[in-house]
């Protein structure tokens, strides 16, 4: 039989090898996008560091989900998070393929677990209780329209 514990992976002879939580998986046009493909892409530009970063989906207009990155920044220059913003959307675009809505936030923002882990689903609570949804699907498909024509 089956134990469902949430968990997704594959077996190999006798071992199992665990790559994600079923919760966490983004699906986008019915495509599987992990989380940590895209916080990788954030905590590698050089105003971030490894840690700084959430990615997870909201539900949009028409039962769609819409791909969110939360990224903890401590620049200050608004040019310079303009940009940041801008490139995120255009990595997220050109390496997965798919819209995404980036909101920079300060440093320490992020929630974490009582142990001490980045919590990926408070962090979804958090940002459905302060946004818009329909607001934050209309600026993540702009984002990618107004990159597509430039």
């Amino acid at each position: 039989g089956w134990m469902d514990t949430g968990d997704i992976g594959y077996r190999v002879g006798t071992r199992i090898f665990v790559t994600a939580r079923h919760k966490d998986v983004i699906i986008i046009n019915g495509r599987n996008i992990w989380p940590q493909d895209l916080e990788y892409l954030a905590e590698h530009q050089d105003e971030t560091r490894v840690g700084d970063a959430l990615a997870f989906s909201v539900p949009g207009p028409e039962s769609r989900e819409i791909c969110v990155l939360v990224v903890q920044c401590r620049e200050t220059n608004a040019n310079r998070r303009v940009a940041l913003i801008d490139r995120l959307t255009r990595l997220v675009r050109i390496e997965m393929g798919i819209d995404c809505y980036v909101e920079l936030v300060p440093p320490h923002t992020l929630p974490r677990t009582s142990s001490g882990k980045l919590s990926r689903s408070k962090a979804r609570q958090n940002f459905m209780d302060s946004h818009d949804l329909a607001e934050v699907a209309a600026i993540a498909e702009g984002m990618s329209l107004k990159q597509a024509s430039a």
